[in-house]
């Protein structure tokens, strides 16, 4: 058994892994592409395991979201403000686009 907020916890430091994964990827993509060593293949791989991880937590979060049901609403006033896209922010509170494309097409600056 695992408590609602050490599975926040737990999320939240892949998706924190996950996002150092991503500034390397940074890298990849704007480094010397013509270099193909056994570092720039490895870095390479990455992208499939960051793709493979991303889905593996969607269906995590699938999977949980039925154990959680009758739980008391909570309140992500605070936690959304640590949310600096907007879009995002809409999505997390109000459940908009998911499964589906946003129709929204502005561009998000950061």
């Amino acid at each position: 058994m695992v408590s609602l907020d050490q599975l926040f916890t737990n999320l939240s430091g892949e998706l924190d892994r996950l996002t150092g994964e991503v500034d390397a990827m940074q890298e990849l993509v704007c480094g010397d592409c013509a270099r193909r060593d056994s570092d720039y293949l490895r870095k390479a791989q990455k992208i499939d395991e960051i793709r493979q991880t991303i889905a593996g937590l969607s269906q995590f979060l699938h999977a949980s979201a039925s154990k959680l049901d009758g739980q008391p609403d909570v309140d992500l006033s605070e936690p959304l403000s640590e949310v600096n896209l907007y879009r995002l922010k809409r999505r997390l509170r109000d459940g908009e686009a998911i499964g589906g494309v946003e129709n929204d097409t502005a561009i998000e600056l950061f």
